[in-house]
């Protein structure tokens, strides 16, 4: 008398395909969304970064700070003072990323 063995039900398949299907949707959602966060990452590194004060006080160690980090950051040489001279900003390039401090006053 043969013996008929059956390992799986039909339930236990579709179970399995339903999860196997579900765990293939969420990594490839994870990983589509990381890739999409480091690509705007590295689109912002080749962006040049503008300084701007209102105030007396500077922006001196923050600017030496990212010109140390020449791998990452291009920073523009000079520290611009807004009150001086607030035409400046039509001169700016486009894209660009801005590091602006105020001072009440």
């Amino acid at each position: 008398m043969p013996h008929s063995y059956q390992i799986l039900s039909i339930y236990e398949v579709v179970i399995s395909i339903i999860g196997i299907i579900s765990l293939v949707i969420s990594v490839s959602v994870c990983v589509f969304f990381v890739a999409r966060k480091e690509r705007r990452i590295f689109k912002n590194l080749k962006k040049t970064i503008y300084l701007f004060q209102t105030g007396p006080d500077g922006l001196q160690a923050e600017h030496e700070l990212l010109k140390e980090n020449k791998l990452l950051f291009r920073v523009h040489d000079k520290i611009f003072n807004l009150p001086e001279n607030p035409n400046i900003l039509n001169t700016i390039k486009r894209k660009s990323i801005f590091v602006v401090k105020y001072s009440k006053g």
